[in-house]
């Protein structure tokens, strides 16, 4: 029996979240490795995965919000360590919030890694910036302690 068009597509989300949660990889390395174009796998999650099988969309999320800032073009290995740092010492994590995660992102990409939430660009406000790494605050929302869960 041949596939429907949404049945092929249900099909295909799936193949991407489950690749996705096995290797760890971020969105643009399972887009390479599975020829799928990196936006139809982002839709695929955020509009099929999450509504065919949402308990996959919770795993393939947890990957995702890991993954969101270690491959950032400035962060890079420095972030990856600070992060991790931060996450053994304190109990940091990303915000749960895709969306909010995904926006802090861009303006990190627009002012060159400083946080987007100040107007100074100098070494104390490249993200991670200074309040956060020594008074886990952090304006911007991009992380939260696990403990108390805000911002």
């Amino acid at each position: 029996m041949k596939q429907t068009h949404q049945e092929f597509m249900e099909s295909r989300a799936l193949r991407s979240a489950q690749h996705i949660v096995d290797t760890g990889e971020s969105l643009r390395e399972a887009a390479i490795a599975l020829k799928i174009n990196k936006s139809t796998i982002h839709e695929d999650i955020h509009k099929r995965v999450k509504k065919v099988n949402y308990s996959l969309y919770k795993e393939v999320m947890k990957v995702l919000n890991h993954n969101g800032i270690i491959w950032h073009k400035r962060g890079g290995d420095a972030t990856a360590r600070m992060f991790k740092k931060l996450k053994e010492r304190d109990r940091v994590r990303f915000n749960p919030k895709w969306n909010v995660v995904q926006s802090i992102m861009k303006g990190l990409e627009a002012s060159g890694g400083y946080c987007p939430c100040v107007t100074t660009h100098n070494k104390d406000t490249i993200c991670p910036c200074r309040e956060m790494k020594s008074e886990n605050i952090c304006k911007c929302g991009l992380f939260i302690l696990e403990e108390k869960g805000e911002v």
